[in-house]
């Protein structure tokens, strides 16, 4: 086990009661800062661990935001835990992307912006700007500079296009690397509660048990693996998701079929990205059927941008339930990019190629003699459902964002029901999920759940539409960090 730079002893040794301490690090009126930390069994003073799951955009922030902020207040021991790589599902060498698709958001919108940050105060002195400052040594500009000779003139001189997810991964890299972090390479298998703090179980290389490690806090990043639909079997060659399409074992298999019949369920940007892979391909006689519904193109105005940039600034907290699930669903699931529906509309495909066939999914039966045939049966306005039959079946309807709850221990599990005041059932997922979300607090931790146990990929409904994606992974980064420090409260 490595364990996170600057630590003097494995979190594990660290025991901890509910008091007031000195800050470890006060450096400016030589009085220790005073926060609700804890001390130690033996009466030093000691830092809170936060752990984050997850080496991506997220984490990379996090841990870039810590490195600024030590130089003014009192900063949490940070553990990042990664069981691939660093950016790993942006290299194209671990599926969900090829690496060559252009990057949704604007590279500006890295792991710094909105560089807005205002709650970084203490003793009456309001260090906000000095971290928005520091944090642009971490920036998209910053990187091309530093890294390539000519390489932000160029960028500039061409337009500023998007980088693709390779060259987005190459950033996120290089802003690791700055931050001084350790990287824990281990998977995580056991969520526990133990005398107040998580108990992470790890599996190391070649999966080896590596010794339990406590924490205060814990940041689960990440998307989980994909969605499945009614029917469709835990593995099969021919049908494929999100993540397993991008291997090219399995694309393959498509471009070297004969007029294959693909069918395309799912109408996001993943969605999006596959048909025009596809369709790039121009394998011969091919035909693309989406399945879901007619396709919408994301709305990317000024005031759509603001939203996830600002949501606070325009009262999100005050729109009621169904305004905020509608503005998503324009602007963020189920819908295309401008740029990926232009993309589709300049590779001049025809109804040949590409349609849309109207229903829901509700079975998928595969044939034991067949690995290339695929039936759906299709549900539309009609009384009876079709069957459809196709060779290859893609499903892209996104990442089962509920997955680590799998991992929790029963002890865990009913302390997270009970903060949510919603019992777990196998047919009541989407009631679970709408509850957890509604109860995503301000710093997008679970209300009412001690430690804190912070899930930003559910905290667009309730805390704003850009937390769970790139758009403001900076304000992200201020929201967790800040419960740990010695900052004065918002």
């Amino acid at each position: 086990m490595r364990w996170a730079a600057g630590r003097e002893r494995p979190i594990s040794a660290i025991y901890w009661h509910a008091d007031r301490i000195r800050c470890p690090n006060a450096r400016e009126s030589g009085k220790g800062s005073q926060r609700r930390w804890g001390q130690s069994c033996v009466g030093k003073s000691v830092r809170p661990t936060l752990a984050v799951i997850g080496a991506g955009p997220k984490g990379i922030g996090i841990a870039a935001k810590r490195r600024i902020l030590e130089a003014h207040f009192c900063v949490p021991d940070l553990l990042v835990i990664e069981q691939t790589a660093v950016a790993a599902a942006w290299t194209g060498g671990h599926g969900f992307t090829d690496g060559l698709q252009l990057l949704g958001t604007a590279p500006e919108k890295d792991i710094g912006f909105p560089y807005a940050s205002e709650c970084w105060k203490k003793n009456g002195d309001d260090h906000s700007t000095k971290i928005n400052v520091g944090m642009l040594s971490y920036s998209w500009q910053q990187f091309l500079i530093a890294t390539k000779a000519r390489g932000f003139a160029d960028w500039v001189d061409r337009g500023r296009v998007p980088p693709n997810h390779l060259e987005w991964s190459d950033y996120l890299k290089w802003a690791w690397n700055q931050t001084g972090a350790t990287l824990t390479e281990a998977e995580v298998c056991k969520i526990d509660l133990n005398k107040g703090r998580w108990e992470l179980s790890l599996k190391g290389k070649k999966r080896a048990a590596l010794p339990p490690v406590l924490v205060d806090g814990l940041v689960i990043t990440g998307t989980g693996p994909a969605k499945r639909i009614e029917g469709q079997p835990p593995s099969h060659p021919s049908i494929l998701d999100g993540r397993s399409f991008w291997q090219p074992q399995r694309m393959e298999r498509i471009l070297l079929a004969k007029k294959p019949r693909v069918a395309l369920v799912g109408k996001g940007e993943t969605a999006a990205a596959i048909a025009h892979t596809l369709l790039s391909k121009r394998i011969p006689d091919m035909l693309i059927n989406l399945i879901g519904g007619p396709v919408y193109s994301r709305g990317e105005g000024y005031y759509e941008n603001r939203v996830f940039t600002d949501p606070e600034g325009h009262a999100w907290s005050d729109w009621d339930q169904t305004e905020r699930r509608a503005f998503v669903g324009h602007t963020d699931q189920g819908v295309f990019s401008q740029h990926a529906s232009e993309l589709l509309r300049l590779s001049k495909v025809d109804d040949s190629q590409f349609r849309w066939l109207p229903g829901r999914v509700v079975n998928v039966e595969t044939d034991d003699q067949d690995d290339m045939r695929v039936l759906l049966t299709i549900k539309a306005t009609g009384p009876d459902p079709v069957i459809n039959n196709f060779n290859f079946l893609i499903v892209s309807t996104g990442f089962q964002s509920l997955r680590f709850r799998e991992f929790m221990t029963p002890l865990a599990a009913a302390a997270l029901d009970e903060a949510i005041q919603c019992q777990w059932t196998p047919d009541g997922q989407r009631k679970y999920r709408e509850e957890l979300e509604a109860h995503i607090d301000r710093d997008l931790s679970v209300r009412g759940l001690r430690p804190r146990l912070h899930l930003p990929m559910l905290a667009g409904f309730a805390q704003g539409p850009g937390f769970p994606n790139l758009s403001c992974l900076g304000r992200l980064s201020d929201r967790i960090l800040h419960p740990y420090t010695d900052a004065t409260d918002v």
